[in-house]
This record gives C-alpha cells, structure tokens and sequence, in this order.
C-alpha cells in the first residue's frame, strides 16, 4: 500500500486526557487542519473533535474507542470511528480485531474508508505456532493509489490467510492466500 505524503497541509491540535482508574482512561482531542491536495480543498480548513476511550482488563482485553466528527469552514460535516480489541484468551490464543470507519469529507488520520481486520493466532509448543487472520478494505478510487494487475483503482480488497510456524534450524512455513478484489465496471 502507498502512503500519500501532503507537504502543503498544516495542522495544528490538542488533547486533555483522564486517567478515570488504573484500567479506564478517556482523552478528548481537537484539530485544525488546512491546505491539502485539490481533492480535499473543498473541506480544507476543517475542525476536528474526537474522544478517545481506552479500558484493559489485565492480558485478557486491550479495547480502544475512537469516534469524533469534523466541520469544514463551508459548513460540510462527516464523521469517523474506530474501535480496537487485542488480548491473550484462556489456553494463550491470541486474538486482535479493529474496524475504522471514517466519511469522505473527514480529513483525519483516514478519510473515505471502511476497513476491518481481524486475527487469531495459537502457540501450539514453543517451537510451533499457528495463525489466521482476515481483511477487509473499502475506499474512494479517487484517493486510493493501489492498483490492480488490470491497471484498475483497487476499491475494495477481501483477504484471508492461514499459517503454520514452525521454529528450528531450518524454518519452514505452510500458508495459504485466498483474495477477492472488486473491481469498477469497464
């Protein structure tokens, strides 16, 4: 995947965070953000505001909130969330799970997506581990530079993988790949 990289954007924020207990704590956050690329400058300079959750419950959950919402200086408004889950499960199964969700005239860390990924993995011995994972992704063409084998705006990615580790002198690995891309119409 690309990483888009906007020199003319400038950015200037804040957070107050909460410690509410030793396992909960809440931050609120704010951005003014302006400049960009012609594709966001009809919702450059916005405002964003976010709250942020964080709860850990020991090895078992590691979970994270995130929703806010911007208001651009023409008056249009979109919204984003995240939520993140990782821990260790009884019998050492580890597990990590986030969806994002951010609007097309939302200017923040993601714009115009709606991604998932999921996984789970298990130490078998010490020397054996095993894992499973799926993706998903769904974006704007316009603001997506992955290409296809076809020369198509990637808009839509499903993936799914399987693996078996085993560590030794030599270490060898069985996976498995399966990927369905949607693309756009000829």
């Amino acid at each position: 995947m690309k990483l888009r990289v906007t020199r003319n954007t400038g950015e200037l924020g804040a957070f107050v965070r909460r410690d509410l207990t030793r396992d909960f704590s809440l931050q609120a956050n704010f951005m003014r953000k302006t400049g960009g690329t012609l594709l966001a400058g009809k919702v450059l300079p916005q405002n964003m505001v976010t709250i942020e959750s964080h709860l850990r419950r020991g090895k078992l959950l590691d979970l994270r909130l995130e929703a806010g919402g911007s208001r651009s200086d023409n008056g249009l408004t979109d919204s984003a969330y995240r939520v993140e889950a990782r821990g260790e499960l009884p019998g050492k199964l580890s597990y990590a799970i986030e969806h994002a969700h951010a609007g097309p005239d939302f200017q923040g860390y993601s714009s115009n997506i709606d991604t998932t990924y999921a996984t789970i993995g298990k130490v078998i011995t010490p020397r054996f581990r095993v894992h499973a994972s799926a993706n998903y992704y769904a974006g704007n063409p316009a603001l997506n530079d992955i290409l296809s084998g076809n020369g198509y705006v990637l808009t839509e990615d499903r993936r799914a993988e399987l693996m078996a580790r085993k560590r030794a002198a030599t270490e060898w690995r069985l996976a498995g790949d399966v990927s369905l891309v949607t693309l756009p119409e000829r």
